[in-house]
């Protein structure tokens, strides 16, 4: 590794003459930017802004961050040796920092530079309508896409310096009308990626590839690829972080945690994803968890899994993630499973709140959620088509409403805890928030029904008055604009609706 980085060194100089004069007008005013988000709560979060209109409603939304976004692919950011075509990037990331926004690259480490296997290659990706499509295909792996040898490493090496150099904020061939420096770079996305073929080539090209984004930028972290949310379903109710047997139900048939265990494949790649966060343990600064949930019971395991199988103590974000992971009823798709029922926009917007609140108190340092749902012939189907804010077409869903009163509530919150608590023999969920506002706490159990709470039992209310705001779960069909729901009351001012769907309630003090 010591020879490796002095031959870099040495060899930066001499091909990067070059690139620079090939890649476009760079910033050379010698002006550092600070980064703005230091030691602030970047917690909420959207993915992938894709037109204007999204970028309108991340505004409105008021979000800190956006994840898998922009996704850096070799290939195409240099389609021929030394050339570099940063345009794309560059839209994107002037966009995101015009909302203020922080961003998180995804980086793809595959190229090939012979004509005839670039054809082949685009003619693939074309097929499966994507690179990501193209890469979870059989035919990905026959590709040696990854840097497999001197040459391609090298090539690999000065192109991940610069464009690493390109967005760092250090005032040197910075890109032109950077605002502040990309800061987190995500290195792959997903756990597992098949088209690598091994575990033991992502932690090679992790190895090579960590070192080069530091030396380039000393204050740049790396972001591990994000565990797979059913991966990390399986690993965890295996090891027993899950207790719901349900953990245990995979295309519509539920195996013990036994039969899981004892798998063959299911051991490989628990083993190889374990052997990521250890031997990797030097090379990366947040871990990634992906967090699609059919059923809530199975989100605190993941987390408690991954960070009990963590060689040290680093930030966990949700780079992707959502719920509930359930296909709409009448439909086939590829993706999600009939066995946990069908999806429900008022079940999507109770998810809203449910997955940020349980997210925040185990720790997790970002969370994300989709902006809106996926094409009708998307490769990402089911419950992709349904799981995001708004529908394909941008209408907004409940779930966007209720995501504009979460964070009317919950932004910038300074601190969370749980509260235990039964009533009437039905646990209670109950979360604490302190926020620049004050106090805010998030409220529900599993009862369908609403049911009145004595608060008092929990929290004391002396002096105080009680302000419950429910979440918005319709719309009208017409309109397409909220519908205010109608909470009962119960005499009692300390006794306030509790049901499956959560609402915020704040204290304000006598008048």
């Amino acid at each position: 590794m010591f020879v490796k980085c002095r031959m870099l060194k040495k060899l930066f100089p001499l091909m990067i003459v070059d690139v620079l004069f090939m890649s476009g007008c760079v910033n050379n005013n010698g002006e550092v930017l600070d980064y703005p988000f230091e030691d602030k709560n970047m917690f909420f979060g959207l993915t992938i802004l894709k037109n204007d209109l999204d970028y309108e409603l991340a505004a409105e939304l008021n979000v800190s961050w956006v994840s898998m976004q922009p996704v850096v692919i070799w290939f195409f950011c240099e389609p021929t040796p030394g050339v570099y075509n940063w345009s794309g990037l560059d839209e994107q990331i002037t966009k995101i920092q015009e909302l203020g926004l922080d961003c998180t690259p995804v980086i793809y480490p595959l190229n090939v530079f012979n004509d005839s296997d670039r054809e082949r290659l685009i003619e693939n990706i074309t097929l499966m309508h994507g690179v990501l499509p193209f890469l979870r295909s059989e035919n990905a792996s026959r590709f040696k896409l990854y840097p497999h040898n001197l040459s391609t490493s090298l090539q690999w090496k000065v192109f991940l310096k610069n464009l690493v150099d390109r967005y760092d904020g250090d005032g040197e061939n910075d890109m032109p009308g950077l605002k502040y420096p990309v800061r987190y770079w995500h290195f792959l996305e997903e756990y597992p990626e098949t088209w690598l073929g091994d575990v033991n080539v992502y932690v090679g090209l992790l190895k090579m590839s960590a070192p080069v984004i530091k030396y380039e930028d000393p204050n740049a972290k790396v972001v591990l690829l994000g565990l797979a949310s059913n991966y990390a379903r399986a690993f965890a109710f295996a090891d027993g972080f899950i207790d719901d047997p349900d953990a245990g139900v995979f295309n519509s048939t539920k195996y013990t945690r036994e039969q899981i265990a004892n798998n063959p494949l299911f051991q490989q790649e628990k083993n190889g994803f374990e052997y990521i966060l250890s031997e990797g343990d030097g090379y990366f600064d947040v871990a990634d968890i992906h967090l699609y949930e059919e059923k809530l019971s199975f989100m605190d395991g993941k987390i408690k899994w991954l960070k009990s199988k963590m060689m040290s103590d680093k930030p966990i974000w949700c780079i992707e993630g959502g719920g509930p992971f359930k296909i709409p009823n009448g439909t086939s798709p590829k993706h999600g499973d009939p066995y946990f029922g069908f999806y429900t926009d008022k079940e999507n917007a109770e998810f809203v709140v449910k997955m940020h609140v349980l997210g925040a108190v185990e720790g997790v340092e970002r969370f994300h959620w989709s902006l809106a749902g996926t094409a009708d012939n998307s490769f990402w189907d089911g419950p992709w088509w349904v799981m995001g804010l708004t529908t394909y077409d941008r209408e907004k869903k409940p779930s966007y409403y209720t995501f504009e009163t979460m964070m009317d509530f919950l932004r910038d919150f300074q601190s969370v805890s749980r509260i235990n608590g039964v009533s009437n023999g039905v646990p209670l969920s109950l979360y604490h928030f302190e926020t620049p506002g004050g106090d805010v706490y998030v409220v529900w159990d599993d009862s369908e029904n609403w049911h009145g709470v004595d608060l008092s039992w929990f929290l004391n209310l002396t002096g105080k008055t009680v302000e419950v705001t429910p979440i918005i779960t319709e719309v009208d069909p017409v309109t397409r604009q909220p519908i205010q729901p109608s909470l009962p009351h119960y005499g009692d001012p300390n006794v306030i609706p509790v049901s499956v769907t959560p609402v915020f309630v704040t204290l304000n003090p006598e008048v």
